[in-house]
């Protein structure tokens, strides 16, 4: 295909296309409406939309919620540009650790530089929002990414 995609801040007029998107992915919506904004981001092919990826802030951390890309545009590296568009917002927010709860795709973030971690090494600002608490199950295999002082030291008590 090798079309360009193109990334923008979602906005509230983006939360049908979102949330249809995340339902074709099995992915959970609640929460979405109240985070879409600064945190969230969409990657757009002219007016499709391509992939959708958010940040929930719980400060000093972030979790990482919401990475859907539509089948026709896997592997075409749009979920790349999407995932180093968040990472850096997340830098540049001051946020010190990125967490991730996911379901058998956590070799896709690896490469990020996520990794693993055990449940019970959650600090208690993810623990305590929506998706860890209740959307997502038991098994659910969590990932932490460092971005700062801080999240080095999170991710090195695994």
């Amino acid at each position: 295909m090798g079309e360009v995609i193109s990334i923008r801040t979602a906005e509230s007029g983006d939360l049908d296309r979102v949330t249809g998107l995340l339902c074709e992915c099995n992915l959970p919506t609640e929460g979405v409406e109240e985070n879409l904004g600064k945190g969230y981001v969409i990657a757009e092919h002219g007016v499709e939309l391509v992939g959708v990826c958010g940040i929930e802030v719980l400060k000093p951390f972030g979790l990482l919620r919401s990475f859907a890309v539509s089948r026709s545009w896997r592997g075409m590296s749009a979920g790349r540009a999407l995932m180093d568009d968040r990472i850096a917002w997340a830098r540049d927010e001051g946020i010190k650790a990125l967490y991730l709860l996911t379901m058998g795709t956590g070799h896709y973030f690896e490469q990020f530089g996520f990794k693993y971690i055990q449940r019970n090494r959650v600090p208690p600002e993810i623990k305590g929002s929506l998706e860890f608490s209740s959307l997502c199950p038991e098994t659910a295999v969590v990932m932490v990414k460092s971005l700062g002082d801080l999240g080095r030291e999170e991710s090195q008590k695994s």
